[in-house]
This record gives C-alpha cells, sequence and structure tokens, in this order.
C-alpha cells in the first residue's frame, strides 16, 4: 500500500559508522538536514593541502552520519504507517485513498501560499519551504501554466510522502471524530441537549492566514543565548539587530565580532567567513531561499561559464613546469590538486618559514563584475607596483564565490605587502569594492590558525570571561 524507501533496513544498518554520530558532527550542525550542512559547512580553504584532506573526509564522514540517520527516521515512519494501516478496517482501508487524495490537496494549498499548515516537524517544514520557494519562482516566469514539482533528493521525496500519509490518517481521524460526535449529538436532540460543533480545519489544524502574521520573533535572555553556537547564534544575532534597526551587512568583520560578543553569542568562523548579506538572516529557511536564489541568477550566466574555462585553464597550468601566467605573476603548484582555491604568486611570493601570515581580504560588491580578465589585471598591478606575497581567488563562481566574505585574499611577505595590497585593492576596484580587512595567521599551540578561527576564538573567550565576571 505505501511506498518503501529506496534504502532496506539491512543496508540502512550497514552503512552505518561505528563511530559515534555525535563524535563525528560538530556541534553546530547537530540536528540539521544535511542539504543545509552541505550549505553551510564549505570546502576547506587552507593553503596546507594535507589540512584540506583530512577536513574533506570530517566533512564528508559527517555528512554521511546525518544521511544515514535522516533515511532511518523516515524508514521508521513508513513501518509505523504500514503498522497502522493494517490495523484499519476493510472499509476504512478502501476509504484511505479519498483521504490521501484530501491530504495532497492540503499540501498543495500550503504550497501556494493559500493555506498554512501547523505543527510540521523540522524535516516536513524544510522540505515544504522548497517547494514554495519551487513554486513562487516557477509563477514568476509561467503565471498561466500548472507546477508540478519534482524532488531533487530522495529523502525529501521520503519526507513528503510520509507527511501525506501522517495527513491521511488526520483527515481519518477527522471523519471518525465527526462521524462520532454526530452520533453524540442524536442522543442529544433526544434528550434535548444543544448539540455541539465541530470544524474539520481545526482537527487537521490548517489556517488560511498567512505565516508572516503569526510567526513571532522572541529575542532569547542572556542565560539562553549562550546556549547557542555557530549558525544557531547569528540567527539569533540578525534577530537582535533587527530589533535595534541594525544593518549587520555594513559592519566590517571585526565590528561583527564584536556585536557577537556584546549580545553573548559564539558565532563561529564560517559565520565570520560567510558574505555580509548572510548575517541578516534570522532562520535557517530564510538564509537558503535566499541562497538559492542568488545562485539562480548567475548560474550558466556569461561570466559563470567564464570563470569555468578560467578555473580549467589555471590547474591545467599548475601541472605544467612552467607556471608564470605574466610577468611575475606565478600559479601555485598545488592549485592542480586544490577543490576551493586558485593560488598563485606575486614577485618574491610568500616567506614559507615565517609562522604569521599577514592577510587582506576583499570582495566586491556584485560577483558578477569579478570576472577573470578583472582579476588578472588585478595581479598584474599588485606585480607592478611590487607586491610581494600571495594571492588567492575562489574556484567556483556560483557555490562559493557568491557565499564568501573573502572573495579574494592576499597573503603579504611582510605585514606592509598586505597593507600595500589592501590599498591597491582600494584604488583598483574603487566603489565595486564591498568588504575590506586586513588580517593575521598565526600557529598557536602547534596549529595554523587563520585569522577568522582567530577572531572566533576570541568570541567565545570573551564570552566565557564576561560570564566568569558575572558569577
Amino acid at each position: 500500500m505505501l511506498e518503501q524507501d529506496q534504502k532496506s533496513q539491512q543496508e540502512l544498518n550497514e552503512s552505518f559508522t561505528s563511530e559515534p554520530v555525535e563524535n563525528i558532527i560538530p556541534l553546530q550542525y547537530q540536528g540539521m538536514p544535511s542539504e543545509i550542512v552541505e550549505e553551510l559547512w564549505g570546502n576547506p580553504i587552507y593553503i596546507d593541502e594535507e589540512k584540506n584532506q583530512s577536513e574533506i573526509k570530517r566533512r564528508n564522514d559527517a555528512i554521511e552520519a546525518i544521511r544515514n540517520a535522516e533515511f532511518g527516521r523516515e524508514l521508521q515512519k513508513q513501518q509505523l504507517i504500514n503498522e497502522r494501516y493494517a490495523s484499519l478496517s476493510d472499509s476504512q482501508k478502501i476509504e484511505f485513498s479519498g483521504y490521501q487524495k484530501d491530504a495532497s490537496d492540503l499540501l498543495s494549498k500550503h504550497i501556494k501560499g493559500e493555506e498554512y499548515l501547523e505543527n510540521l516537524s523540522p524535516e516536513e517544514a524544510f522540505v515544504l519551504q522548497k517547494l514554495k520557494d519551487s513554486y513562487e519562482n516557477f509563477k514568476k516566469g509561467h503565471p498561466n501554466e500548472s507546477f508540478n514539482f519534482q524532488f531533487e533528493r530522495d529523502i525529501d521525496k521520503s519526507v513528503y510522502n510520509n507527511l501525506v500519509q501522517r495527513l491521511s490518517f488526520k483527515v481519518l481521524e477527522n471523519k471518525q471524530a465527526i462521524s462520532d460526535q454526530q452520533k453524540a449529538n442524536d442522543i442529544r436532540e433526544k434528550l434535548g441537549i444543544p448539540e455541539q460543533r465541530m470544524d474539520q480545519k481545526e482537527q487537521i489544524q490548517s489556517q488560511t492566514e498567512n505565516k508572516s502574521n503569526i510567526e513571532i520573533q522572541e529575542i532569547l535572555n542572556i542565560e539562553e543565548r549562550k546556549k547557542l553556537f555557530g549558525w544557531e547564534a547569528s540567527y539569533e544575532l540578525a534577530k537582535i539587530a533587527k530589533s535595534q534597526g541594525i544593518d549587520l551587512s555594513s559592519m566590517s568583520r571585526e565590528e561583527y565580532a564584536q556585536f557577537a560578543i556584546d549580545n553573548s553569542l559564539a558565532i563561529d568562523d564560517s559565520q565570520l567567513r560567510m558574505a555580509s548579506w548572510q548575517r541578516m538572516f534570522t532562520s535557517i529557511e530564510e538564509l537558503l531561499s535566499e541562497r538559492r536564489k542568488r545562485k539562480s541568477e548567475i548560474e550558466d550566466s556569461d561570466v559563470d561559464k567564464s570563470f569555468t574555462y578560467f578555473r580549467k585553464d589555471i590547474q591545467n597550468k599548475a601541472a605544467e613546469d612552467d607556471r608564470f601566467i605574466g610577468e611575475g605573476v606565478k600559479v601555485r603548484s598545488g592549485t592542480k590538486d586544490s577543490n576551493s582555491w586558485l593560488f598563485f604568486g606575486i614577485n618574491d611570493g610568500i616567506d614559507d618559514k615565517t609562522t604569521e601570515t599577514y592577510k587582506s581580504y576583499v570582495s566586491v560588491k556584485d560577483i558578477k563584475t569579478l570576472t577573470p580578465e578583472r582579476f588578472k589585471l588585478f595581479m598584474a598591478e599588485l606585480q607592478k607596483n611590487k607586491y610581494n606575497g600571495d594571492i588567492k581567488i575562489f574556484n567556483d563562481l556560483v557555490d562559493q564565490g557568491t557565499m564568501l566574505n573573502d572573495q579574494i585574499v592576499m597573503h603579504g611577505r611582510t605585514q606592509y605587502d598586505a597593507e600595500l595590497g589592501l590599498d591597491l585593492a582600494r584604488q583598483f576596484f574603487g566603489n565595486d569594492l564591498d568588504q575590506r580587512a586586513l588580517g593575521k595567521d598565526e600557529i598557536i599551540d602547534g596549529k595554523n590558525l587563520s585569522y577568522s578561527q582567530i577572531l572566533a576564538d576570541k568570541i567565545k573567550k570573551e564570552i566565557n570571561k564576561k560570564s566568569n565576571e558575572i558569577s
């Protein structure tokens, strides 16, 4: 009767890792859908390729563990649904297909914004929000055509199918309750007692009001904020900024970090590296909806195709003996194996022996203006003005370039070089320049820490210090 998941229980059990899940999945990603973790937990960005590969494995293992848990959850739902269906009477089984149609109609109205379903689980709300986004985008270009949705992920299909079944049983319960109430009212009528009425929509908890009218964003108190970490902390920080009329997107990285400290919210280096427009969102759903929108606006565009060609050309160049692409500008050999950055050395390059790396970071307001040709002209400008150091740029315009606060990173040979690089970027990009900053990577306790990691560590320490002072 009910469709079984593609993974059998045996296959699912075999796919589970022996290591406890809580040891594999970082705290800030626990409880999130695998798709969101894939979005938020970006590819590693370290110069050390060995560290990159270690982080890639850690990320992949965590995402796989989350996926396994998701399929296990949905399989358990299906088993419970099948057991419940088996207990129905023959007449109820015959009528059940009609209840499924009623449930599908309710979901269709929810997706179209005509009604709003309450009491959804996080995974149900997430899948329906994606369908709503798809519906709205489709209708913008095809207002008079029918919308037929397709699932890109098997887990989304499983969640949706299980939701249909869950609502079908709600409809069944409602029908039964109405029938029972009618029988009670017949008795009431005979006894001269006023009858009671039951609203079917109340039973399935569907409301025709807009979600925005019933959604109230409450700001947590200090003690509750201290329990949040990473992305959850950033959403709460956005709520606070919104309530105070503060524009987080206009803050520098250091100002954003200080705002987090002031409000006892431990954001981490992932939030510090993200494009500043992402600081404004108060939920995962809001953030991912905007991310998908921005990606769709640039995907397969001329600049995207141009950057894809540029990446392939540079990675091929990295494998050659002669890696110069211009006077004093050389492709670093590590670029050929990197899945996140394209690396270049300019003039004397960086000093590999130093324990400190001075860096400057820049991003542009409109990513479409950061063409390969413009980037090469900027490197030529650095070389001509005697900048010594390395420079790197993302290797994927859509999935990486649109999301990063650090679209271009310059690793100065000295502090002077990092400052020179930032000054030249200011002159070269002019009004197109958005975020810009100076920072320093360091080796602390034998670990290579980026400037964003150092800032994130400062945030945690300052919040803990404040807590100790209060206590």
